[in-house]
């Protein structure tokens, strides 16, 4: 038998590691749940009505083991304990605020209802967090491992999904628990549990089912992508990239004193591409898509990651926050950061200087009509955006 992955490493039980039915369409409307405090579990319950804020057991359990949530404590009185999410489960129901989601996302088992509803919802973004959170978890690795997916040969691995679901359980349940699967068992076969493995893998366009089949992908699996975007960072990490970044900059501020700005140290070390751009630039093409905002020019080397609230203004947290920024041309960027343009905090209608005539405004493609599109209009971003019409203003009296 092939060795998986130490639970206790995880922090979780055999019970997290493979539970269902757990669609993911309800445990997106749990994170919400979670987020406003009126969510609890009690092991066991099967359930999925909600009566007195019980969740179902089998729903929070796989929920558990993605570490979307954890247990915070025990109520006596319901014998229930109060759930909390964790750091990525705050991220997703950080974006779920900000767009404006309550909790009555698609539950069933197609994915393709479920990714229509994301999309009336606007929360495209939301693939990328939970993909974060499953390539990160027990199952997947296991999945990985028992897949032997590095050593296959073909592109794709084709598979019954019947077999799969009872074989891949029956591999898990004797390296953990030492005991063998019963078939007969209701409650404990693979066909219960294991697909919500699959519809994770379905939902994340690792496989493809069809017609009793599962027909996973290799490069999907192994993260083989060539798209410019597909290694986003999140917002912990360009913080940490954030601060070395400073860090060199006080270097090279201590160079210059030390050897004049002409000094060939300094050339070196500022010439290079600063990776925070590149990152912030990542994160707002997963948000909006790689175009400018303003006149849509999809050409990557010609988009700029512009801060709102200027970069050298902006503390660390403010400089990873994509909420802080618009992706704009290099011209659009020009305007925008010389207060020659910015963009109503209310309605995002653009305000363009009295500074740039007729002739100006023609050239530069600027519509007074122009809106920023409702979806970037966070409440975040209005915030920013309320800095940079008080800053117009004061420059544009």
């Amino acid at each position: 038998m092939k060795k998986y992955v130490d639970l206790k490493k995880y922090n979780i039980e055999f019970k997290n590691l493979l539970s269902g039915p757990a669609q993911i369409g309800r445990m997106i409307n749990y994170i919400i749940y979670t987020g406003e405090g009126k969510l609890l579990h009690k092991p066991g319950n099967r359930t999925i009505k909600l009566e007195n804020n019980i969740g179902s057991a089998w729903t929070i359990e796989f929920m558990i083991g993605l570490n979307l949530v954890k247990l915070r404590s025990l109520t006596l009185k319901s014998e229930s304990y109060v759930l909390e999410l964790t750091e990525i489960g705050k991220e997703i129901y950080d974006l779920l605020q900000d767009k404006g989601c309550i909790a009555d996302i698609y539950e069933g088992n197609s994915v393709k209802e479920l990714k229509d509803d994301l999309k009336r919802n606007k929360i495209d973004e939301i693939y990328i967090l939970f993909e974060k959170a499953f390539r990160k978890s027990a199952v997947f690795k296991n999945l990985i491992i028992y897949l032997d997916i590095e050593n296959c040969s073909q592109d794709n691995m084709t598979v019954s999904k019947s077999e799969f679901n009872d074989n891949f359980f029956a591999e898990m349940l004797q390296f953990y628990e030492n005991q063998q699967l019963n078939l007969a068992s209701r409650t404990s076969t693979g066909g219960n549990r294991v697909p919500s493995l699959v519809q994770m893998c379905e939902f994340l366009d690792y496989c493809t089912v069809t017609k009793g089949r599962i027909i996973f992908k290799k490069d999907k699996l192994l993260n083989e992508k060539k798209d410019d975007t597909s290694a986003v960072v999140s917002q912990n990490e360009l913080i940490e990239m954030i601060k070395k970044e400073d860090m060199l900059n006080k270097r090279i501020q201590k160079l210059a004193e030390e050897f004049g700005e002409d000094g060939n140290t300094i050339v070196t070390s500022t010439a290079r591409l600063s990776q925070v751009q590149s990152a912030f630039k990542d994160r707002l093409i997963k948000e909006n898509g790689q175009s400018c905002v303003i006149c849509g020019i999809k050409n990557r080397e010609m988009l700029i990651a512009s801060h709102i609230k200027q970069s050298s203004l902006s503390n660390i947290f403010e400089k990873a926050d994509n909420n802080n920024g618009l992706l704009l041309c290099a011209n659009h960027d020009k305007l925008f950061d010389r207060f020659l343009i910015t963009f109503n905090d209310k309605d995002g209608s653009i305000i363009i200087s009295n500074n740039l005539d007729i002739d100006d405004k023609v050239i530069c493609g600027l519509n007074s009509n122009f809106k920023l599109p409702s979806t970037l209009l966070t409440p975040q971003r209005r915030n920013f955006l309320k800095w940079h019409n008080d800053e117009f203003f004061k420059k544009n009296k």
